[in-house]
């Protein structure tokens, strides 16, 4: 017999122009919910879920931008005339990234947007350019510790942006290219990148490649 969902109820408290709910869980895959706003400061959001065990983060910001995580104030409550009960653990502290905020660099809109909001569900503070320029305008208004950038963009290239990135801050960087060949891969060593990564890009190799950065 198939169990029922219930409603759960999600709050947060947030002044960010959007917001939204991962819920996660061992069994399934994560869910990403668009919460509604009901105040200027109050966002809200109900989740079907059937009985288990949950885990939920909290994320505002724009399609751009993600600029607060956290804290996660949340209410989880449930339909009458239920026997489970949907168990929610979220932390009551401030959310804090698995790494440095990142820049990410791609001028396929796409592949932007797909590997933005797979970084972004694991808990990093993405911000996204689409092109040579663009990159330098974020760099230029947010601090970045990390960049993952494209080597052939549509404006310019990647080697040449990541100098001009390097003369306003210090920063860590990953190249993404759609050539494999040994000796492309030491130039663009050379020029400051501290990894290669070949397209297609596979999210376990960019998450270790972030971890391994994050670490050093």
């Amino acid at each position: 017999m198939a169990q029922k969902s219930q409603s759960v109820t999600f709050e947060l408290a947030s002044p960010e122009p959007r917001a939204w709910v991962v819920v996660k869980s061992d069994d399934h895959e994560p869910l990403v919910i668009e919460m509604q706003k009901m105040a200027p400061t109050k966002w809200s959001a109900d989740v079907p879920l059937t009985p288990g065990e949950y885990r939920c983060r909290f994320y505002c910001g724009d399609e751009r931008n993600v600029v607060y995580c956290g804290p996660a104030n949340i209410r989880a409550s449930t339909q009458s005339g239920m026997d489970a009960v949907v168990m929610v653990e979220s932390p009551q502290d401030e959310i804090v990234p698995k790494s440095a905020s990142i820049l990410l660099v791609e001028d396929d809109n796409d592949s932007l947007n797909v590997y933005a909001k797979i970084l972004r569900m694991s808990g990093h503070i993405v911000y996204t350019a689409d092109g040579y320029q663009a990159a330098l305008d974020v760099a230029q208004q947010q601090r970045v510790d990390l960049v993952v950038c494209d080597i052939g963009l549509w404006d310019g290239d990647g080697c040449d942006l990541l100098k001009e990135l390097q003369k306003l801050r210090p920063m860590k960087a990953i190249a993404v290219t759609g050539h494999s060949l040994a000796d492309e891969a030491e130039d663009y060593l050379e020029a400051g990148f501290t990894a290669v990564l070949p397209k297609p890009i596979q999210n376990s190799e960019l998450e270790s490649a972030i971890s391994q950065l994050s670490l050093s």
